[in-house]
């Protein structure tokens, strides 16, 4: 315990944290209020969520398996690395996770999922290029294990059986590998793989077209500041990815109404009434 005092703070606050939201009641359509931004107003300017979105879980399972794989590998690698470099990698694999969880699926996910990825990575990638062997805390069958649920992971999401942020587990997996690649390599490219991958995240806050959530803060935005050619440029791309969401058309609609386009506007507007009655809108 003395020697992970960063593991148990982590533990503590993610147990403390998720209490408080369901002990509160209900966080459905209010998880703001709890620190945790929907995709929405991340892209907008709530960038904090991307590092308290990490201690909230969605269920009891849910922490139990993520403090108990972060007491076990995190806290080795507290003890092996020192707290400095544990808590960098905390941090940077945590906003990593969130922020291509973000881009690629519209929000950033909850809970640790992508942090235990990250340690994983390192000591998996450890064991693999040779710098270090941990194989009293991950032996072959449990770099199996991690393997497994991370494929398994994507096909129960992919068939709908369980909505899993797949996203966050594979930029946590990337960054461990690369950061343990750094740490094999002390000269040369390897070194700037991390900085790389951060650099990456960091463009994806700002910068994700292939993102209807992005897409729709932009387009909110530029209508916002009557900035009117950007909004109908983005809502015509929210219409080209989800052509049954209102939203965007009644939008589009009005703009165009606005700037005289009678004949298209009157055209959005009923094409959004229509889809707000249909069975797959989205709003």
């Amino acid at each position: 315990m003395k020697n992970r005092p960063v593991t148990v703070l982590l533990i503590a606050v993610s147990v403390a944290w998720t209490a408080w939201v369901f002990l509160s009641g209900s966080p459905d359509g209010d998880w703001r209020r709890f620190g945790i931004s929907n995709g929405y107003d991340v892209f907008l300017g709530d960038y904090w969520s991307l590092v308290a979105s990490m201690f909230v879980h969605v269920n009891a399972f849910h922490l139990f398996f993520n403090a108990y794989w972060l007491y076990i590998l995190g806290g080795y690698v507290e003890e092996q690395y020192g707290a400095k470099f544990y808590a960098l990698l905390i941090l940077i694999s945590g906003c990593c996770a969130s922020t291509l969880e973000l881009s690629f699926a519209g929000s950033t996910g909850v809970g640790m999922s992508g942090v235990v990825y990250a340690i994983f990575g390192l000591l998996w990638g450890g064991q693999s290029f040779g710098t270090h062997s941990a194989a009293e805390v991950l032996p072959k069958d449990r770099i199996r294990l991690f393997l497994i649920w991370l494929v398994l992971c994507i096909v129960m999401t992919a068939t709908g059986t369980m909505a899993v942020a797949n996203g966050a587990h594979v930029a946590g997996l990337i960054v461990g590998l690369l950061a343990a690649g750094a740490l094999s390599a002390p000269a040369g490219a390897a070194r700037l793989a991390v900085p790389a991958i951060v650099l990456i995240c960091g463009i994806a806050i700002f910068y994700s077209p292939w993102s209807y959530v992005w897409l729709a803060s932009r387009a909110a935005r530029a209508q916002v500041q009557k900035h009117w050619d950007v909004a109908q440029m983005y809502y015509s791309r929210m219409i080209e990815q989800q052509p049954t969401d209102p939203w965007p058309l009644k939008n589009r609609g009005e703009i165009r109404i606005f700037l005289g386009q009678e004949t298209e506007g009157q055209a959005d507007l009923s094409r959004a009434e229509q889809a707000s009655h249909g069975p797959r809108a989205a709003r």
